[in-house]
């Protein structure tokens, strides 16, 4: 059963494989410029929504039917390629918007007597992604 996904990075759970995330945090925020003044407090001026962001920690885990190694590459390409999507959690579109992975961190818990990864952890951000820029 699918339980969410971001492009074909799919996380599920069945009797053959179980891929999915702990840790899960979605920060939004605004962005304010802030001008000084003698004698008095900072006046904050609100320029507007900044991006959101999402991040959390995926184990991968050989003895449940997931390739850690295969994964891993997947969510670097990801990365690296600047790929928008939308990021779906148990069955909703997470803020209403595309989303583009920003940062990808794994590392590899234990390994096979060849070096493959046989238990491995990613830690990825995602940000949303603005696809269309007002003219003002």
């Amino acid at each position: 059963m699918a339980i969410g996904c971001f492009a074909d990075l799919v996380f599920e759970v069945d009797s053959e494989r179980v891929l999915t995330f702990d840790g899960f945090k979605h920060d939004v925020k605004s962005r304010y410029a802030r001008h000084e003044l003698i004698n008095q407090e900072p006046v904050l001026e609100w320029l507007g929504a900044d991006t959101q962001k999402v991040t959390m920690t995926i184990t991968l885990t050989a003895t449940l039917g997931v390739n850690p190694a295969e994964e891993m590459e997947k969510v670097h390409r990801l990365c690296l390629d600047g790929e928008a999507d939308w990021l779906i959690v148990a069955n909703s579109v997470v803020g209403g918007r595309l989303w583009v992975i920003t940062e990808a961190s794994c590392k590899s818990i234990s390994t096979d007597k060849f070096g493959n990864p046989i238990v491995a952890q990613m830690d990825v951000t995602f940000e949303t992604y603005n696809d269309s820029v007002e003219e003002g």
